[in-house]
């Protein structure tokens, strides 16, 4: 801490309170465990206390002056960006999801349509193609994300496929199932919204749990498809949408509390094509789920 306070004397009588300095090599103790301090753990701490002098430069700033001032500094800078970038996301997601849903109402309303994609099955194979690698593209490579015209061409891909897949999957169920399938993803998906926004619980803290209800879920529903398919016992369709829903509800959560940013984990401000593709993914498996929970209660 000496070192920071050495460099910030100027900043004024009172000083941040920033994190101890870690020095590469020692052993600290977390819990019942001792963690040798590597190189990437100093940088990281390093990081941590550079953002906390800014912050406290900002808070310093903003009282020595008139916050109604329209230039903003610091955490008012930051939150004007997030709350552009939360915009603009919502945005593209709403038209992600208008446009699929005239693509499901189409092939489920138009017999035409619903024959042409019975009989040629070969372009769902096609469709499932494009969407994995669209997706790959967008989650590994930044100028797939990031670049135009890239960006805009690879999430209308993704979402065109997507959207032909998922009325590929409704067009066997009845449309009365489908329309309530709707209304419940709605409406589970602005509950899911409001709890993330709101609660003070950070999912993002919690990964490791994350990743270890997932890993046993998708093992659970792989095994209880298996079964399905083996013994056709129908009280399985039931438990795997269950779990399914509880399992992409708590991703949406875990999205949603990255794009809305104050948390652990945020998503960069230039990632929307990535985090619009995230949403976007979530609520059609939401919807996948829900369908196969309804089609079995019709």
């Amino acid at each position: 801490m000496d070192k920071y306070a050495s460099g910030n004397q100027n900043q004024g009588p009172s000083q941040p309170s920033l994190l101890p300095i870690l020095i590469r090599g020692e052993q600290i103790q977390n819990g019942p465990f001792l963690i040798t301090v590597t190189d990437g753990m100093v940088a990281q701490r390093e990081r941590e206390n550079q953002k906390i002098i800014q912050r406290w430069q900002a808070i310093e700033k903003r009282r020595n002056m008139d916050i109604s001032n329209e230039e903003y500094f610091g955490e008012f800078g930051e939150l004007k960006v997030r709350r552009r970038f939360i915009r603009r996301v919502f945005s593209i997601l709403t038209l992600q999801l208008i446009f699929t849903a005239f693509v499901v109402a189409t092939f489920i309303f138009v017999e035409k349509a619903k024959e042409i994609m019975l009989t040629y099955r070969y372009l769902w194979i096609i469709a499932l193609s494009l969407f994995i690698f669209t997706y790959l593209s967008i989650s590994c490579c930044e100028c797939a994300r990031r670049e135009i015209p890239c960006n805009v061409i690879f999430l209308i891909t993704m979402t065109a496929s997507l959207a032909y897949l998922t009325a590929a999957i409704s067009v066997f169920y009845s449309i009365k199932s489908v329309l309530f399938t709707a209304c419940a993803t709605a409406i589970v998906t602005l509950v899911i919204c409001s709890i993330a926004t709101c609660t003070k619980f950070d999912l993002t803290k919690n990964t490791g749990f994350l990743l270890i209800v997932s890993l046993v879920a998708i093992v659970g529903l792989l095994a209880m498809s298996i079964a399905l398919y083996i013994t056709e016992i129908e009280s399985l369709q039931i438990a795997i949408a269950i779990v399914g829903t509880l399992l992409i509800s708590m991703y949406l959560f875990f999205d949603l509390q990255t794009i809305m940013g104050g948390r652990m984990i945020e998503i960069s401000p230039d990632e929307v094509v990535y985090a619009t593709t995230q949403l976007y993914i979530d609520i059609m498996l939401l919807y996948r789920y829900l369908l196969l929970l309804g089609g079995f209660t019709e």
